[in-house]
């Protein structure tokens, strides 16, 4: 009877074979939970410090061109009040 029932729910049957491949695919005998959220918050944790060093690096950058481009404007203008 409880087979029968299944039979008009197919999602409810996918869902219970996927759970079941979860289980087996992360079980303690393959690759724990605990372990699998630890890996992945390690590459997200290592995928945002690249980013803020990449962030950072355009920042330096940009200071610098700032800072060249302000001692030139200075130069002009002193050019200027010279003459």
């Amino acid at each position: 009877m409880a087979r029968d029932r299944l039979a008009f729910v197919p999602c409810q049957k996918l869902e219970n074979n996927m759970r079941y491949y979860w289980e087996v695919l992360f079980s303690t005998e393959y690759f724990p939970y605990w372990e699998f959220t630890m890996l992945m918050m390690l590459a997200l944790q290592l995928s945002q410090l690249w980013r803020l060093h990449r962030i950072e690096n355009k920042l330096d950058e940009y200071q610098t061109m700032y800072h060249e481009l302000l001692e030139e404007i200075e130069n002009i203008m002193d050019k200027f009040d010279n003459e």
